[in-house]
């Protein structure tokens, strides 16, 4: 959306991709805009908004950490009593000229400290993309899938090989409760072999 610097607030109804919740779904949906908006919002393409395929040069690797927050619940029968806020970093950082490593730090907490029942360990970790998945388990990670620490805060770094052409694709670290249902799930790129 633009600022809203308007002396005229010059609404319109605008129909454009929203992102709701910790499961980052898109949809279309209507709301109100301003009259600026319309153009935009009609050329969108919603169902390919959280694709992320950028080209670079092997001299552009892009090293980085960034910083979110997301809640995530042990037992999604029970959100409420059972929901963590979790602040987290992702990122990837370079090894050496060959390898490189994803990254993940987070930091837990109760929601709320009434009636809190959640059980940290009972929340795995699952990446979406088969490849990092691979790598994790490689890494130590049984089945490349990691259950949080009792700890509520742990380091988690993923060797990867850094391939000599390579685009920055977007894959997931998706959130399980203790009954395999998905919770919230965090962005978290990475880097892929370009294709022929």
């Amino acid at each position: 959306m633009n600022a809203r610097p308007f002396a005229d607030h010059n609404t319109a109804d605008v129909s454009s991709c929203l992102v709701y919740g910790n499961l980052h779904h898109t949809m279309t949906a209507q709301h109100i805009g301003h009259s600026s908006d319309v153009q935009r919002a009609a050329n969108e393409d919603c169902k390919h908004r959280d694709r992320a395929d950028v080209s670079l040069q092997s001299t552009d690797v892009p090293w980085f950490v960034v910083d979110g927050r997301t809640f995530v619940a042990s037992d999604m029968k029970n959100p409420e009593g059972t929901l963590f806020r979790l602040v987290y970093q992702v990122g990837i950082q370079q090894k050496s000229s060959e390898t490189y490593s994803m990254l993940l730090d987070y930091w837990a907490a109760p929601s709320s400290s009434e009636n809190f029942k959640g059980i940290i360990d009972a929340i795995t970790i699952i990446p979406s993309n088969k490849d990092v998945r691979t790598r994790l388990a490689g890494a130590g990670y049984s089945d490349g899938i990691v259950r949080l620490s009792k700890e509520r805060e742990g380091h988690i770094e993923i060797p990867m090989p850094l391939p000599k052409d390579f685009v920055l694709q977007d894959q997931r670290f998706v959130f399980f409760d203790g009954n395999s249902n998905q919770t919230a799930e965090i962005s978290a790129p990475f880097l892929a072999a370009k294709g022929p």
